[in-house]
């Protein structure tokens, strides 16, 4: 075990093992007062959950190649088309698309294509690049 695994209780007395085992990778805080019981139990307590990822933002560039290469583009072009002129302005002009967007669902589900396959796009335009072909 490395020394970070272990804490040193000050209220042991002097002789005896002064060190306590703490599992490696606890979210942990000593503070000043707190007895090595108290500090313990807080480990026990549920710690808060980490906030969910956010939703993926990739380039409009990128979505618009995975969509091509997906044999998609067509399809979502024409639903946006039907989503009327503000939803063709911004499927036009952003320099990024947000997956969590309103617009970018309704245009998905217009054009056939499920959540978890919309996902799959996004998380594959976070790394699409041009060919150059």
């Amino acid at each position: 075990m490395q020394e970070q695994d272990f804490i040193r209780d000050p209220s042991a007395p002097e002789g005896l093992n002064q060190w306590v085992h703490v599992p490696t990778g606890a979210t942990y805080a000593l503070r000043p007062g707190m007895t090595v019981a108290e500090f313990l139990a807080s480990l026990d307590q549920e710690q808060e959950a980490p906030p969910p990822p956010a939703a993926p933002v990739v380039s409009n560039m990128a979505l618009r190649l995975v969509l091509a290469r997906a044999g998609k583009l067509d399809a979502v072009n024409a639903a946006v088309a039907a989503l009327g002129a503000e939803a063709q302005l911004a499927w036009e002009y952003a320099a990024y698309i947000r997956r969590d967007h309103p617009l970018v669902e309704a245009a998905a589900q217009a054009a056939g294509i499920g959540m978890q396959e919309l996902d799959g796009y996004f998380q594959d335009a976070l790394g699409a690049t041009p060919s150059g072909g």
